[in-house]
């Protein structure tokens, strides 16, 4: 059996401006997935995997993210939850050294923003089986965002190359999950830095790390856009209702993901659509296709979309 590492790191202080103006209101690691965050869901993983302490850094939005961990912490016994806070944005390397940059054994690293049932024991043990690796990272066959140049055995060549690379027989997509060694720890520098970039840079200067391949029935999306993050929940939703503790007074259709405190009045139409904490879809209106984290009034007629604000 692989040692699963002990710690991991999650990264979620970015600002999410791909996603604005949802983002502006609520950070990108807390949007609901069916009413669950993102952030929830991904500790969730880690802990069911026997990680003890699981460090968040948070920057944009930072007073939600703390609030959040304190209220999830009694969910997760066994293992702590360590926010860093951020008084300038770090990036991902930065925000790594920042916060676990002391641990010496590898850590799980993890991208806020993606959803994905990661075998993470498989991944630990890819990367137990390559010794001195720096890291070994998940990654999917998605050519429209492949940046990682992978040779034999897996091996990571180089990332964000515009041409070929010598030696290179497939280039993949990361899936924002990694394993990172504490010697790839130790060489990131203090104060803003991009992992991948000191990585690249490390294999480059004879570095050595490799990579998990998910096979096409995994479960992954990189929550980049407002349609990402739509097409995420329609697809998982699969037609269903999610509405537990939220006020419908109207029949609605095909899939709802409605967040506790949100509202459909009586003579609302809604169809496949999501509704954050506090939206409102007021008599009248007509939706379809919605991320609706504000008030839609009556008389609106939307297909595709998003409503935020009073």
């Amino acid at each position: 059996m692989p040692v699963i590492p002990q710690a991991a790191m999650v990264l979620a202080a970015g600002l999410g401006a791909r996603l604005r103006p949802l983002s502006l209101s609520r950070p990108k690691p807390l949007f609901p997935v069916l009413n669950r965050p993102m952030l929830g869901i991904c500790l969730e993983r880690l802990h069911e995997a026997g990680v003890r302490l699981a460090a968040v850094n948070a920057f944009h939005l930072a007073p939600r993210i703390e609030a959040f961990l304190e209220e999830a912490a009694p969910s997760f016994p066994g293992m702590e939850l360590r926010l860093s806070r951020e008084r300038e944005l770090l990036g991902t390397g930065g925000g790594i050294r920042k916060a676990a940059g002391h641990f010496g054994e590898p850590l799980f690293v993890v991208n806020g923003d993606v959803h994905g049932d990661i075998p993470l024991a498989a991944l630990a043990e890819a990367h137990a089986s390559r010794p001195g690796a720096l890291a070994t990272l998940a990654v999917v066959d998605r050519p429209d965002k492949a940046t990682v140049s992978v040779g034999e055995e897996d091996a990571i060549l180089s990332f964000r190359e515009k041409g070929p690379v010598p030696g290179e027989k497939a280039r993949l997509c990361g899936a924002g999950v990694m394993v990172l060694s504490p010697e790839a720890l130790a060489r990131l520098p203090d104060g803003p830095s991009d992992v991948i970039a000191e990585l690249r840079a490390m294999i480059l200067g004879g570095g050595r790390a490799g990579v998990l391949r998910l096979g096409p029935e995994a479960e992954w999306c990189d929550i980049g856009t407002p349609g990402d993050y739509y097409s995420l929940n329609h697809r998982l939703a699969r037609g269903g209702r999610f509405a537990e503790g939220a006020r419908i007074d109207a029949e609605t259709e095909g899939f709802l993901a409605a967040e506790p405190g949100a509202w459909i009045q009586e003579g609302a139409r809604v169809r496949d659509c999501i509704l954050w904490s506090g939206a409102v879809a007021e008599s009248g209106c007509d939706l379809s296709g919605m991320i609706v984290a504000g008030i839609a009034r009556s008389g609106v007629r939307m297909r595709g979309g998003v409503i935020t604000g009073s």
